[in-house]
């Protein structure tokens, strides 16, 4: 076992009952690397996976069915969820540091309003106080600081605008 080898030491400390406050970097991405070519698959084909969808039609409905303007996904993986907003937004913003962002641009080569960048919570390259809606889902749990990642996602949004989040 080498000591800087990431995800050993992850899996031996929690089989040996030591928990640590996230996952390192180093092991999320290489999980989601790994999985990101059969993810939707596993999802949407072989789950039935639609709450995108009837989560996006709420929001059309919530909002009065016009566009939900400017959107941040942080963590926006294959593009699953990106796939149901981008039509009903001006502009989508797809953010993720892993491999899967390739995945999500192909997978949403047929919008003109998507946004791709490869980055993490802490460098979100978007200005503070300049998005309409944003969304994070299954993401924040895996980074060192969730508190401080709700934080640096929020503070993009425009004041009284709302944040879905999903955490595990």
């Amino acid at each position: 076992l080498k000591p800087d080898y990431a995800e050993a030491s992850h899996i031996l400390s929690s089989l040996t009952g030591k928990t640590t406050n996230s996952a390192p970097r180093e092991y999320v991405e290489n999980l989601f690397d790994g999985y990101a070519s059969k993810f939707d698959q596993s999802l949407v084909v072989d789950l039935s996976y639609d709450i995108p969808e009837v989560v996006t039609q709420l929001a059309v409905e919530k909002h009065g069915g016009g566009s939900l303007g400017s959107i941040l996904d942080l963590g926006c993986g294959t593009g699953r969820w990106a796939k149901s907003v981008a039509p009903k937004v001006k502009s989508l913003i797809c953010i993720d540091p892993s491999n899967a962002l390739d995945i999500a641009k192909k997978n949403l080569s047929n919008f003109d309003n998507c946004e791709f960048y490869s980055a993490t919570v802490d460098e979100i390259p978007m200005e503070d106080n300049s998005m309409d809606f944003g969304y994070s889902l299954g993401v924040l749990h895996h980074v060192p600081d969730t508190a401080l990642g709700i934080k640096q996602c929020v503070d993009k949004l425009k004041h009284g605008a709302p944040f879905l989040l999903y955490l595990y």
